[in-house]
């Protein structure tokens, strides 16, 4: 119906879900979520500042405000809800079976329509391969969640088509993070000689599907560095400005302003550029780590650093600590512990693929991150809450 084309359904999504959120505000929370709302909080008075008090603080200060808005709707808008509303056994396995179909989804648009996702951030194919990348992790452990044999086909025709869809998009950037997801899929999977023999048939079976030119686009990666020339040289410089700019003492601390540094690149390029050459100036900055040291300077770095390294440390955590449980009578609640430990090898494997993808793409404020960030912290505290029970339970039986 035509009159849907006008409803901004995201935004609408976005209020909905936020006000919901709200209930969530007097909870405890963990570090993820404190860390987020401390950038929130500090990077809305810098752009306040930015815009009334102090001229050129913030030199764009419109993409300051926009890029704002979108971190709150992140926080608001799923992170909240995620992070305390589904911290539990049957809702994590709603999350993942809604991501599995939406993976489904997106691999069969990207396949149909020469690697690009329907719209947004997905319409590029770069960014679209980053989100598919993220996504294969998951349509495996869908396949613990339970156990029906429709479930089990499901996930692997899933997975297979996430595959040839990160090849449909001929992402260098994304075959990066695609080749992080393969090898540390097998090292944490317990069952190492089973994956190789399925990881070999979904290889022979993908090899048909994979067109020449994708090698040649992998290939060039390599060709392009050494030679100087191309997008990969490009990049490079565009990098090389974001460093000179955060050297500079003015930003090392706190950058430039969010999705600013493409807006002052122009102020650092060498002489050449916009003469002999075409100048870099609005250019993404086509790496998360690039784009993160030029806009939020070394404050950016610990507090996103922060948030990742607590959402990594806290999935390795629950994979160290399941490893040695022992002598648990029910059955059922084994099976909890190892779906446990499997989805947070997942969420991890997910979590590496997408910071190895996003070393050539710049993909710091979109969902995918700060999603990451709120399912580790919703899995961690599903984990606590099962942890907490067992104990109890062994406590009043004597054995602790």
């Amino acid at each position: 119906m035509a009159f849907f084309g006008s409803i901004r359904t995201p935004l609408l999504m976005n209020i909905v879900v936020g006000v919901i959120s709200l209930k969530y505000l007097t909870y405890s929370w963990p570090k993820v979520l404190k860390l987020t709302f401390i950038i929130i909080v500090i990077e809305g008075l810098r752009g306040f500042f930015g815009h009334i008090v102090f001229e050129n603080f913030v030199v764009n200060d419109g993409w300051h405000f926009w890029t704002w808005t979108d971190l709150i709707f992140h926080f608001f808008g799923f992170m909240l809800v995620v992070v305390f509303g589904f911290s539990s056994g049957l809702r994590l396995r709603k999350i993942i079976s809604f991501l599995t179909f939406s993976g489904f989804l997106l691999a069969v648009w990207a396949l149909t329509h020469v690697g690009v996702g329907p719209g947004g951030y997905l319409g590029d194919e770069n960014d679209n391969c980053l989100v598919l990348v993220s996504l294969i992790p998951i349509s495996f452990v869908y396949l613990i969640s339970g156990a029906s044999r429709l479930k089990i086909i499901f996930g692997y025709v899933t997975a297979f088509l996430l595959v040839l869809a990160v090849v449909a998009t001929q992402s260098r950037g994304g075959f990066i993070g695609f080749a992080m997801v393969v090898f540390f899929q097998f090292w944490y999977s317990p069952r190492k000689v089973r994956w190789i023999l399925g990881a070999f048939f979904l290889g022979v079976c993908s090899l048909p599907f994979i067109p020449e030119k994708y090698y040649k686009e992998i290939k060039s990666i390599g060709v392009e560095s050494q030679a100087g020339t191309g997008t990969i040289q490009e990049r490079l410089d565009t990098w090389s400005y974001i460093y000179k700019m955060w050297k500079d003492p003015r930003n090392m601390f706190t950058g430039v302003g969010l999705e600013n540094s493409k807006w002052r690149l122009h102020e650092y390029e060498d002489l050449e550029r916009g003469v002999t050459l075409k100048s870099l100036a609005g250019r993404a900055s086509h790496s998360m780590y690039f784009q993160l040291l030029g806009d939020m300077g070394l404050w950016g770095v610990f507090m996103i650093g922060g948030i990742i390294f607590s959402s990594i440390q806290s999935l390795r955590k629950i994979i160290r600590e399941i490893k040695q449980i022992k002598n648990i009578d029910s059955v059922i609640v084994y099976k909890e512990f190892i779906f446990i430990q499997g989805f947070a090898r997942a969420i991890l494997c997910s979590w590496l693929g997408v910071l190895g993808a996003a070393v050539g793409i710049s993909v710091l404020y979109y969902p995918t991150i700060w999603f990451l960030a709120a399912l580790s912290a919703s899995l961690f505290l599903y984990y606590q809450k099962l942890s907490r029970l067992v104990y109890l339970e062994f406590k009043d039986k004597g054995s602790v």
